[in-house]
């Protein structure tokens, strides 16, 4: 559990680190994303995964959707005490980083 918070908080300082390098998101995209934190913030994790499953559809080098996504998760591993997702996690922490990263030089 430790090493979750731990890569958390990393993964939240590369992502707001790399917001100005960022278009400002749109409002279809904006929507989407406060929809996905709604439904985690009421425990509705599969209906926040399936929010930011699209947003990765749809933006898939953004890293928008994957930072949620893994924040969902981990919300999740923690609510149930159950962290046989953390697999699933760490790669979508990974490509958060990898895109930030990559936007943050592009930027």
């Amino acid at each position: 559990m430790f090493k979750i918070k731990n890569i958390n908080f990393y993964l939240l300082f590369i992502f707001i680190q790399s917001i100005p390098a960022m278009n400002p998101p749109e409002d279809s995209l904006k929507n989407l994303v406060l929809q996905g934190i709604d439904f985690s913030l009421n425990n509705l994790f599969t209906e926040a995964e399936q929010v930011f499953d699209q947003l990765i559809l749809e933006h898939p080098r953004d890293p928008i959707g994957y930072f949620y996504k893994a924040a969902t998760l981990q919300a999740e591993m923690l609510d149930a005490e159950d962290f046989r997702q953390e697999k699933q996690f760490y790669e979508l922490a990974e490509r958060t980083i990898q895109l930030a990263d990559s936007l943050q030089k592009a930027g």
